[in-house]
């Protein structure tokens, strides 16, 4: 085999490697950065001991072409366990609205109430990733979506008449899981 077909054949086998590395950890929603693709790019090169490959920007940006790779904002966060019951949770949701939507008329708009919290996050995610040109949605994991918009809250209580009821809730996240004397 001539030298020129060998580094062909051996870039190639570096460019299948990588890209089913990309598209396994975008399976399973991982967020996925150009030094990822440089850091396997270079890992598999030493398996193949090929000593002349070079991860640079260039090479970088023509495996993007070539894969319709793009950086892209994460535009959704779900838990594995959504992932998990997405259909599920669908479903459910549908049904409860259905039957809220049946008894609704049969109340006072002032007694009926509506409760949700607003907060600042535990969790630091990366808001971009690479992924595939064109996608709709582009999804991100984490541990807790929780815990990436919350470390404490306010509680609004209103009724469905845009009535504000009651207090305004501040509640806190310690570690501890119980709030210290001074507060």
């Amino acid at each position: 085999m001539l030298l020129g077909e060998q580094k062909k054949q051996k870039l190639e086998e570096i460019d299948g490697f990588i890209f089913s590395c990309f598209e396994k950890a975008r399976a399973q929603l991982l967020s996925v950065h150009e030094i990822d693709i440089k850091h396997w790019a270079l890992k598999k090169a030493r398996e193949i001991n090929d000593t002349t490959f070079a991860a640079t920007d260039f090479w970088l940006h023509q495996f993007k072409r070539r894969h319709h790779i793009c950086g892209r904002k994460i535009t959704k966060l779900v838990t594995k366990r959504q992932v998990d019951n997405d259909e599920d949770i669908r479903q459910s949701a549908d049904q409860f609205v259905v039957q809220v939507q049946k008894i609704l008329p049969k109340y006072n708009p002032d007694n009926v109430i509506n409760t949700d919290q607003s907060g600042l996050q535990l969790e630091l995610f990366s808001n971009r990733t690479l992924s595939f040109e064109g996608e709709h949605i582009t999804l991100g994991k984490v541990q807790s979506i929780n815990n990436t918009t919350h470390s404490y809250t306010i509680q609004p209580v209103i009724s469905m008449s845009g009535r504000q009821i009651g207090p305004l809730f501040l509640c806190l996240k310690e570690a501890s899981g119980h709030l210290s004397d001074n507060i």
